[in-house]
């Protein structure tokens, strides 16, 4: 009993006195330092990701909440892009290097197709501003002049509703001729049913480590990539998905709180019927249909053209013209932050690409 006595005597003495320590402790700064940044990392995720925990009884997501969201996304790309280059993978993390390889290429396939689906929108806005433009300050045109205007007016506003609802009909599609806006979701769910992440018992701390941290950028970008595709389906098809996030790492936690969030959003919102999940969106749709129906008693039903006619047309045009011309900025810098995150998505692919070239398997 003494000799256990003794034992535990000189492991507490050993806790307190730091040249006993060091015999079996000896620091490393430089993974101290790796430590440190990726608690920093954690610590600013958590914080950036609590920031996108949606109000679900908001309606819809604000286009901010979306270009927020790509940047998120971007910074932890550029994380991972950085660190690559710093890591050697051992025989037994192969699979798991592969398996992410293949991801990769996978998800900036389905970045492409975002970006392809975010152009039919700025199509849309395109025809949606010119009627507007057409049709608002028109009190002083001459009664042809006025008919003429309001007839192309009109005419846009109708092609930017074919337009729509030709989308609508091409993502409603299944199997053969569907959409690449549903094949790329059907992708998404397919990349959520198992992410790969290196056993925790690998002799290789870092490469686990770089993996650990694959893992969540797969879930993060899956789970953005699923709220942007559902965001552009003007009808979506199918609710948004639900991806499975593990505690590793430590910030996942709070994305699996924004996912429930936004998906109890997004299923109110297609519970709604035909509507836009983006606020922004929805507003020009409501705004466009209306001045569409005013504009057709007029041009086809030849209802007379009062003076306060005039009045209440260019108002409604004017309004929809300054709808139309935010929608436009937004989309155009969402455009720049989808183009950001190809980059960065392919700079990962290339940083995986020379990690199987420099790794001995």
């Amino acid at each position: 009993m003494s000799s256990v006595h003794d034992a535990l005597a000189n492991g507490l003495h050993s806790l307190r006195n730091p040249r006993l320590i060091s015999r079996f402790h000896t620091p490393n700064p430089k993974k101290e330092a790796e430590d440190a940044v990726t608690v920093e990392l954690n610590e600013d995720l958590r914080n950036r990701l609590s920031c996108l925990i949606i109000s679900t009884d908001q309606g819809r997501i604000p286009i901010t909440w979306l270009q927020e969201a790509v940047n998120v996304v971007c910074d932890v790309c550029a994380y991972i892009s950085n660190l690559l280059p710093k890591f050697t993978c051992s025989e037994k993390d192969g699979t798991v290097l592969e398996s992410n390889l293949e991801d990769a290429l996978r998800l900036l396939d389905v970045c492409n197709a975002l970006k392809e689906s975010l152009n039919d929108l700025q199509h849309y806005v395109m025809l949606v501003r010119y009627a507007a433009v057409t049709g608002k300050d028109i009190k002083d045109a001459t009664d042809e002049e006025l008919k003429a205007r309001l007839s192309r007016a009109l005419e846009s506003l109708g092609k930017a509703t074919d337009f729509m609802e030709a989308k609508v009909e091409e993502n409603n599609r299944s199997h053969e001729g569907r959409s690449k806006l549903e094949a790329c979701s059907s992708m998404l769910r397919n990349l959520g049913t198992y992410p790969h992440v290196a056993a925790s018992c690998s002799r290789h701390a870092s490469s686990n480590a770089i993996f650990t941290h694959m893992y969540g950028l797969k879930v993060l970008v899956m789970f953005l990539f699923s709220v942007i595709a559902i965001s552009l389906s003007i009808k979506p098809k199918r609710a948004l998905s639900f991806f499975y996030a593990k505690n590793q790492p430590s910030w996942l936690e709070v994305l699996q709180t924004a996912q429930q969030n936004l998906k109890k959003l997004t299923d109110s919102a297609i519970g709604c019927g035909s509507v836009a999940i983006l606020k922004e969106v929805e507003e020009v749709f409501v705004s466009a249909d209306g001045t569409r129906d005013v504009l057709g008693k007029f041009c086809v039903h030849e209802k007379p053209i009062l003076d306060a006619d005039k009045s209440s047309i260019s108002k409604q045009c004017e309004q929809l013209s300054r709808d139309g011309d935010a929608l436009r900025l937004y989309l155009l810098q969402l455009q720049q932050n989808l183009d950001r995150l190809f980059r960065t998505l392919l700079s990962i692919r290339v940083g995986l690409l020379d990690l199987v070239c420099t790794s001995e398997f």
